[in-house]
């Protein structure tokens, strides 16, 4: 597997966890109240954990399926 697929999957975790943070975020300066701040705290806790999860269970199974090893050329 070259660096490059790992490096690939490493920015998509981030790029989606700041997303979701900046959603978090935005969602959070609407209210005043501590405990809509908390819940959306803990909401946020779960998004990033299932983001994490999710994309590395999928490149686990992409790379037992077989999809990052090389193709040989057949003549």
């Amino acid at each position: 597997m070259k660096p490059t697929y790992f490096i690939k999957t490493v920015v998509l975790i981030l790029a989606l966890i700041f997303f979701a943070i900046m959603i978090e975020r935005g969602l959070a300066t609407f209210s005043a109240n501590v405990i809509f701040k908390t819940v959306l705290f803990y909401l946020g806790i779960v998004l990033y954990t299932y983001i994490f999860a999710f994309i590395s269970v999928s490149e686990q199974e992409n790379l037992i399926n077989g999809k990052y090893e090389k193709k040989s050329v057949q003549i």
